[in-house]
């Protein structure tokens, strides 16, 4: 070994002789590679850098804790004598333990699928900040930093919360700037705010909120997966499989709250909102899909009280409602403003893809201000109203404009109440558009199945022939640069005037018609022959979702830090549907009109909750 590397190996771990980790030319290989291949130039662990701190379920809290070789036992202990600004690193296995951050950090763990914060006991397993503190407060300016790490079995039922009681079983953020990045939020509980209670500015990047839950039914709380009365931004995530028996299966918003390219799915919620409810505040979604969840009203989203909403490139697909919306409901003053936005094979009792109106929902006190929609290049095909009546739209009270927007196959009529709006195509009549240049009764709209068609999100495409091709209005419209694909829209015809399709989708001539199964052709001779053309499977080719956040490991492994065998399986962030209904609807009524426990058992297709009495689809 070289003087230069056995220095470095001194000046790094300094330990007694008689208790040297490096009594052999290979151990000191190992160290080296470590180092070099984690990038800490200049020895970052010397004691001249007292900034960095190492955390091992093989440590000692009696010990330095700023070199690699020796670090620390529990990860609390390390908070407490860290400094505003100091780095902690966790190494992997199973830290049964609640942490509290009131000062700027940074901590990070060797991936989410192996450093685990599993608290097991009464408590989430992070709390920044207090539970009585805001972003007023003297301590706003804390930074905190987290990555690679999971927060699980937190249980924050009799947290002293001040917002709502019992917040934030996996994490309760009370005031700062925080991000997670690279983590799992997972089986979780508490009676509101199953995985992350936040009132500060969090940001949310690759994160699995998941299979998380809340007990409380009061009407004003909720929150299976997060709640927000803060500033929160989900980038790349997941939120999946979280449960509560009030409102916000997945998100209980009620300030600031923004999607981009994320998944809320398989959220269950007993009053409204399956995927989110937002009241009071705003949601802005981008690139997003809102897709499997169930709720009393709004199945997918829950729009209420003032809330101020706008969708653009996002798809929401087989939610259900057991009232009204079952994509979406907007309702009490909010403001719903879509573009480039799919809805498709959703289903409630009325106003399948949407339902706009001033509906019961005790959640809060009701606006005296009707809701408002705007829509322009939306697809809402496939949707099913029990009622028979708006399986697309369904209006009772408010402004609703749709403009170059595509109904199509609809059961239980198109649309249900008075509608407005230019350059729309519908399969049937009941829209009432007032302008020129809409096209009603189009018998065959031609397009094709929810599928990926390119983009991050599942689309329907225009097929060759379909009569929605260069049939929009652009006079006096908005027109978006792309579709919801990120395709580039419009087009032009050779004299050069402007052209766009009606839908969230806009043709470039590439796509091509489904070929039928062939039949066998009849010839003179006694012989049949089979045609030899190729069959062409008429099915959506859903996969799972492209943007599902993968956690990244970017250490290296020593013996201190190597995974141990788990002590628990870790959850797993549910799949998404694999298929969707988009060519008939099931004949039998939905398990969520069921409303008796005995009622619903009786139906093999359904089942009652064991945590939120309502009667849900096997």
């Amino acid at each position: 070994m070289g003087r230069a590397h056995r220095i470095m190996v001194e000046r790094c771990a300094p330990v007694s002789k008689s208790h040297s980790f490096f009594t052999g030319h290979r151990m000191v290989s190992l160290f080296l590679l470590f180092f070099l291949a984690t990038g800490l130039t200049q020895c970052s662990l010397t004691p001249g850098n007292q900034t960095n701190w190492f955390v091992s379920t093989k440590g000692n809290d009696a010990n330095d804790c700023h070199y690699l070789l020796l670090p620390c036992r529990h990860i609390r202990a390390v908070i407490q004598r860290a400094q505003a600004g100091d780095t902690i690193t966790i190494g992997a296995g199973t830290f049964n333990e609640s942490l509290t951050v009131t000062k700027s950090l940074t901590l990070t763990g060797l991936g989410a699928e192996k450093t685990f914060v599993d608290v097991q006991s009464a408590g989430p397993a992070l709390v920044v900040g207090s539970y009585t503190g805001s972003g007023s407060t003297p301590t706003a300016s804390l930074v905190l930093r987290v990555s690679n790490m999971s927060f699980k079995n937190g249980d924050a039922a009799s947290s002293p919360s001040t917002i709502l009681p019992g917040a934030g079983g996996g994490a309760f953020i009370g005031y700062g700037s925080v991000s997670l990045t690279d983590v799992h939020v997972e089986a979780n509980h508490a009676l509101n705010c199953g995985g992350i209670a936040n009132q500060a500015v969090l940001t949310l990047v690759r994160v699995s909120v998941a299979n998380n839950s809340t007990s409380s039914t009061d009407a004003t709380g909720g929150g299976g997966g997060i709640c927000n009365w803060g500033t929160l931004t989900i980038t790349d995530s997941a939120v999946a499989g979280n449960q509560t028996p009030a409102n916000g299966g997945g998100i209980y918003n009620v300030e600031s709250l923004s999607l981009v390219r994320s998944t809320i799915s398989d959220n269950l919620a007993g009053m409204a909102g399956g995927g989110l409810l937002s009241a009071t505040g705003s949601l802005t979604a981008s690139d997003s899909s809102v897709s499997g969840n169930q709720a009393l009203l709004g199945g997918g989203v829950a729009l209420d009280n003032n809330d101020q909403a706008k969708l653009e490139r996002d798809t929401l697909s087989g939610n259900r409602a057991q009232t009204f919306g079952g994509a979406i409901v907007n309702m009490h003053g909010a403001s719903l403003s879509m573009t480039n936005v799919t809805l498709s094979g959703n289903h409630a009792s009325s106003g399948g893809g949407i339902a706009t109106g001033n509906f019961d929902e005790p959640a809060f006190p009701v606006s005296p201000v009707d809701p408002s929609l705007t829509a322009a290049f939306v697809t809402i095909a496939f949707n099913q109203a029990g009622t028979s009546t708006g399986g697309g739209f369904y209006r009772t009270a408010g402004p609703a404009t749709f403009i170059n927007s595509l109904f199509a196959n609809n059961s239980g009529t198109s649309c249900s109440g008075v509608v407005t709006g230019n350059g729309n195509l519908t399969t049937d009549a009941t829209c009432q558009f007032d302008g020129p240049k809409n096209l009603f009764n189009v018998v065959d709209p031609r397009i094709g199945l929810l599928q990926d068609n390119g983009g991050n999100l599942l689309t329907h495409a225009l097929l060759p022939g379909s009569p929605a091709i260069d049939a929009g209005v652009v006079t006096g419209v908005a027109i978006p640069s792309q579709d919801e694909r990120g395709k580039p829209r419009p087009d032009s015809d050779e004299n050069g005037v402007t052209l766009v399709d009606i839908g969230a989708y806009e043709s470039d001539g590439s796509e091509t018609t489904p070929v039928p199964p062939s039949q066998p052709t009849q010839v003179s001779a006694p012989t049949v022959i089979p045609s030899s053309t190729s069959l062409l499977t008429l099915q959506p080719s859903l996969t799972s979702n492209p943007i599902t956040p993968t956690p990244t490991i970017s250490l290296p492994t020593l013996q201190l830090f190597m995974t141990p065998t788990p002590t628990a399986s870790t959850p797993t962030l549910p799949a998404l549907p694999t298929s969707v209904s988009t060519l008939s609807f099931p004949t039998s009524v939905s398990c969520f009109s069921y409303t008796s426990k005995a009622a619903c058992n009786a139906d093999p297709a359904c089942q009652w909750g064991s945590l939120i009495p309502v009667c849900t689809n096997k």
